[in-house]
């Protein structure tokens, strides 16, 4: 039970060291998203929550500040981006034999 709390306080604890701009705003491919804060972070994008709802922004497009503080490399993007794009040349692979019959 203490161990299960102590997880739970050290995720809200993320959280909030993460979340701590809410009034932050941030200008994105002409978007102005209000009050933000962040919630998952990919190799290349985060999940934010603003004034307005929710959204996925790519980190490439956010200011530098903010990409340190989240933790982009944009080395580490290339490479989850090449990743993605074989695991969907390989399903798109495997589709196309299915329908064929020889899968």
């Amino acid at each position: 039970m203490r161990l299960a709390s102590f997880l739970i306080l050290c995720c809200l604890a993320l959280q909030w060291a993460v979340a701590d701009d809410t009034n932050l705003t941030l200008t994105v491919d002409w978007v102005i998203y209000s009050n933000v804060t962040f919630g998952t972070v990919t190799a290349t994008s985060v999940a934010i929550r603003h004034s307005s709802g929710i959204a996925r922004l790519p980190l490439s497009q956010l200011p530098p500040a903010i990409q340190t503080q989240l933790g982009y490399d944009p080395q580490k993007a290339a490479v989850a981006v090449a990743a993605e794009a074989e695991a969907t040349r390989t399903a798109e692979s495997a589709e196309r034999l299915k329908k064929c019959g020889m899968a």
